[in-house]
């Protein structure tokens, strides 16, 4: 089964629950869609609860995930994230976010990142934030960022109240 197959398997409407065998032979209940992250050319499956009363990745799962796991996570999963929850994210765990997930989430979530968290991003990631969050963010967290990480169109696209917020430092 390659991942589009198990993606059809996934999103079959209504979902049937199923058993997957891999390589190793290892066996899983499938019992919910939820359970499985497809990536190109691998999945993580969920062995255990991973999630709070409403469905989402509690603070402590969170601390567990490695970083491929993270890196497997959908915007909208860690759209779903508390603000807990997404300060708990590792430097590692954090690196591993692609510049399309972070794209992808809401002002909110991204604001929920500590200033320690975004000024640790990379080039690329911050490149991959859009001018809409970056004009959201907090004085404190603008002022985490690196300015040289930014592209140009970053730099022209900030309102002239987050240009007000930025340091000395960051424009010098």
């Amino acid at each position: 089964m390659n991942s589009q197959d198990l993606l059809r398997k996934l999103n079959d409407a209504p979902f049937r629950p199923f058993h997957l065998r891999l390589a190793n032979n290892a066996t899983y209940d499938v019992v919910d869609p939820r359970m499985i992250t497809v990536g190109d050319s691998s999945a993580v499956v969920a062995t255990r609860n991973i999630r709070d009363a409403r469905g989402n990745l509690t603070t402590t799962e969170v601390t567990t995930l490695t970083s491929t796991q993270a890196a497997a996570l959908t915007t909208a999963q860690l759209s779903t994230l508390t603000s807990t929850s997404i300060q708990a994210f590792t430097t590692t765990q954090a690196n591993a976010l692609s510049s399309t997930q972070l794209r992808g989430l809401t002002t909110t979530a991204v604001g929920n990142f500590s200033t320690t968290q975004l000024g640790q991003l990379t080039t690329t990631q911050t490149q991959g934030l859009t001018t809409t969050q970056l004009n959201s963010l907090s004085s404190d967290n603008l002022q985490a960022l690196t300015l040289s990480k930014f592209a140009t169109g970053q730099v022209s696209g900030l309102t002239t109240t987050s240009i007000a917020n930025l340091t000395t430092t960051q424009v010098s």
